[in-house]
């Protein structure tokens, strides 16, 4: 079976379905904690974040990775590192993508009249 995305509203949601399911408890929550942060900066930044999940959904489903997707606007630049560096340790994937938008964020600068 293909991997799927799946977004809840929330983390309660998230985690009862996902436990509904049969993944571990323990393991969801280790990840959603992680989400947390991520989707508590984006709210207090003023955007619409919900919970987003990959996994194979077999029973139980084996859940790829969690993140953070958006209702409305998407954050971009500084907000964008912001969400991505609200965890206390950020994942890889965080650090990486973060660091790639501060690259793009000072190509641009460069890039503006008289600098």
């Amino acid at each position: 079976m293909a991997a799927e995305n799946s977004t809840y509203k929330d983390y309660e949601d998230c985690l009862s379905t996902l436990v509904r399911m049969g993944s571990n408890k323990q393991d969801i929550i280790e990840l959603l904690d992680h989400e947390k942060e991520h989707f508590e900066k984006a709210v207090e930044l003023g955007y619409k974040p919900k919970y987003g999940i990959r996994m194979v959904p077999d029973a139980p489903p084996l859940v790829i990775a969690g993140y953070i997707d958006f209702e409305g606007k998407v954050p971009e630049g500084q907000d964008m590192i912001d969400i991505l560096l609200a965890p206390k340790q950020p994942g890889p994937d965080d650090l990486n993508l973060a660091e790639k938008i501060q690259a793009e964020l000072r190509q641009l600068g460069k890039r503006q009249p008289g600098k």
